[in-house]
């Protein structure tokens, strides 16, 4: 019963965010205040030989909290030529969003930004995916 409960819940999310996103205005979505300072930070963790994870995070310097973020997966396919698998980000659409195969023309929206929490929630799922896809599915989405 707790099975049927979980897939419920979770077509209920993905229906709550389909229609948060189809009456979502881009132009009023939340975004950093420009007058705040913040550092940039970026990491890269190399999962294997041809595998590797990038997370860049824009965080407010008062409090830390992160106000935009991209997480990238890449594999290697060359000698030093990287593609890029997954991208998931913040970036320019006012939305949560995921790129796949490097292919930022096209983007599938996760979530409407509405505060900052959500772009700090999101951080951490899209962490969550990434290292999911590396470790569970294998670099191909």
């Amino acid at each position: 019963m707790g099975g049927k409960y979980g897939k419920q819940h979770r077509e209920r999310e993905r229906r709550e965010t389909r229609e948060s996103l189809a009456s979502f205005d881009e132009e009023t979505a939340w975004s950093p205040n420009p007058g705040e300072p913040t550092v940039q930070e970026q990491e890269t963790n190399y999962i294997s030989e041809t595998l590797l994870i990038a997370q860049r995070t824009v965080r407010y310097v008062r409090n830390d909290s992160i106000v935009e973020f991209a997480v990238v997966v890449q594999e290697r396919v060359g000698q030093d030529q990287w593609r890029e698998v997954l991208c998931i980000d913040t970036c320019n659409h006012g939305t949560v969003h995921r790129h796949r195969d490097g292919d930022h023309t096209q983007l599938e929206a996760i979530a409407p930004i509405t505060d900052q929490g959500v772009v700090q929630d999101g951080y951490w799922e899209a962490v969550g995916e990434a290292y999911d896809l590396v470790y569970n599915e294998g670099a191909t989405p």
